[in-house]
């Protein structure tokens, strides 16, 4: 009987440890995705305004000159 007793005590020990899980992954990643979406707040306006065509420029240059021309390329 004390065995029993062990083995639910544990199970309801798991289930508790997954919810604590679940609530860690949940705000890790509320946490990561707000930095990530605030990031832009320093630099203001003048980055969102060129945004499209630095990105626009940088493929077009990956394009014509390649990956390893692309990682040492200083705009």
């Amino acid at each position: 009987m004390q065995l029993d007793k062990g083995l639910v005590k544990v199970e309801k020990q798991s289930h508790y440890v997954r919810y604590l899980l679940i609530i860690g992954i949940l705000a890790l990643s509320f946490s990561l995705s707000f930095m990530i979406r605030a990031q832009p707040l320093e630099y203001g306006f003048e980055l969102n305004e060129f945004d499209p065509f630095f990105n626009y420029r940088a493929t077009q240059f990956m394009v014509e000159n390649g990956l390893p021309s692309y990682l040492e390329w200083n705009d």
